[in-house]
């Protein structure tokens, strides 16, 4: 173990109302948050592409569901498709907002 090595006294009953019981949730508590938060952060790679679902594509790009479907028919965005799971490599999506990315200010003169 570290130098942070828990010490836990032995009592004949530990309840949730002693000091011990209460770090003990409190540390829980707090690994949870930390789990939940970087599940919602890191995004699992596959050598070494990150890839997106649906709705993270739809919250990317801000599309509808209907949008994305029209895309994906046309051929414009690509995708896989795995256990009837639709998965989008972040590098094209990145490729394509790039080549169609119109500067408003210098397509006005």
């Amino acid at each position: 173990m570290n130098d942070e090595t828990i010490k836990i006294q032995v009592r004949d009953t530990i309840d949730r109302n002693t000091p011990d019981y209460m770090s003990c949730i409190a540390m829980l508590e707090q690994a949870e948050h930390t789990a939940d938060r970087i599940r919602t952060t890191v995004k699992p790679s596959l050598f070494t592409e990150r890839y997106f679902t649906s709705a993270e594509v739809m919250r990317y790009l801000h599309i509808s569901r209907r949008a994305l479907q029209n895309y994906r028919d046309n051929g414009e965005i690509p995708y896989t498709a795995i256990g009837g799971i639709l998965l989008y490599p972040e590098t094209k999506l990145n490729e394509i907002l790039e080549k169609n990315y119109r500067n408003f200010r210098t397509s006005m003169t």
